[in-house]
């Protein structure tokens, strides 16, 4: 089991990942009253990942959406947040492949 930071600015905002034997489970959270857009780098995350479905705030921030991400060569996304917003979204890797 294990936790990352994955990016994060006092005051700003806060992205982690965190493991519980295969799943994963990422999140994070706008603290401003401002949009956000960030990059999420995943290379804590020993197998490259394709795409993930998101759980994130509708833009009008009444509600919630699934959203599809691709996820870059380099492990990597961007995501924007709403004001106060936030993200959420867990999936499985098989190591044993």
């Amino acid at each position: 089991d294990e936790t990352h930071l994955l990016s994060a600015q006092i005051g700003q905002f806060i992205t982690i990942a965190c493991r519980k034997n295969k799943t994963w489970y990422l999140a994070g959270i706008n603290s401003t009253n401002e949009y956000k857009r960030i990059e999420i780098n995943l290379n804590c995350i020993s197998q490259s990942i394709k795409s993930l479905s998101i759980i994130t705030d509708k833009e009008n921030g009444k509600g919630f959406e699934t959203k599809e991400f691709e996820v870059t060569d380099k492990n990597s996304f961007h995501i924007s947040l709403n004001p106060y917003g936030g993200f959420v979204t867990q999936f499985v890797i098989d190591s044993s492949k």
